[in-house]
């Protein structure tokens, strides 16, 4: 419920007579003061019809009860590819009895939102699934939002989710020993599931698998890098890649 602030003056033989309304706190509607005109949510906007009376005469006054239009659509302003987030909708009165319903849409398979989300009677916002694909470039999308045939259009960058890190422990190592190295690989954000990631070695006297799968729920997986005797101290590069774009790291082996 809302309460109006527009004045409403009717001319009676002569005498501005005006109708407002109070603020919450204010004195309510005595003979000195003026009414309270409060209005419910609606669906639909709707003209509505005052009528003030004084020795018998009247006049009248008309206010457009406005049914709520989407006021703005907010995310995150850039969300990594492969990743869960969450949109607000938000309108700029409550919504009327039983709530109401906005249509959503989005003009890349990188953000897929809802058809539509329900916003409660009285609420003025809710929130919606954003689920983002895997870009292998920085993509502008568009998230549309109608309501009561009112549309707003939001834009939010999809971003590569690619590697951000290659290590290994130790980071140097006897080539002829039987130490373990494990290379561990990162990417910038949790994913949703499975990402493959290539691996290569340049060089035969440290291999490394063809790839390694970092798990949904996670951002890196571990490797185990074989090695094997040199006659000097030799760095190897690896490397490990992802949509087009790599990250070498060297792992040095000693005689």
């Amino acid at each position: 419920m809302q309460t109006l602030r527009r004045a409403f003056i009717a001319l009676i033989s002569g005498i501005a007579l005006t109708l407002s309304a109070c603020g919450p706190g204010e004195p309510s509607s005595t003979a000195d003061t003026a009414p309270v005109i409060t209005t419910q949510p609606v669906t639909a906007d709707d003209l509505v019809t005052f009528t003030a009376s004084l020795n018998g005469t009247s006049a009248t006054g008309q206010v457009k009860v406005a049914a709520p239009v989407i006021k703005s659509i907010i995310t995150k302003s850039g969300i990594y590819g492969l990743q869960n987030s969450t949109g607000t909708v938000v309108i700029g009165s409550p919504a009327p009895t039983g709530g109401l319903t906005v249509t959503l849409s989005s003009n890349s398979s990188y953000i897929t939102v809802p058809a539509s989300v329900n916003i409660a009677a009285g609420a003025i916002k809710a929130d919606f699934p954003i689920t983002t694909g895997d870009p292998p470039i920085s993509t502008l999308v568009t998230i549309s939002g109608t309501l009561n045939g009112v549309k707003i259009t939001h834009q939010t960058g999809v971003l590569p989710n690619t590697i951000t890190s290659l290590s290994f422990s130790p980071s140097s190592v006897q080539g002829s020993s039987t130490k373990v190295v494990a290379g561990t690989v990162f990417l910038k954000a949790p994913v949703i599931s499975d990402v493959v990631v290539t691996l290569h070695s340049a060089n035969a006297h440290a291999t490394v698998p063809d790839t390694v799968t970092i798990p949904a729920g996670s951002r890196y997986a571990n490797f185990v890098v074989g090695h094997t005797a040199v006659t000097t101290s030799t760095t190897v590069i690896i490397k490990a890649s992802r949509l087009g774009a790599s990250l070498s790291a060297g792992l040095t082996l000693t005689p």
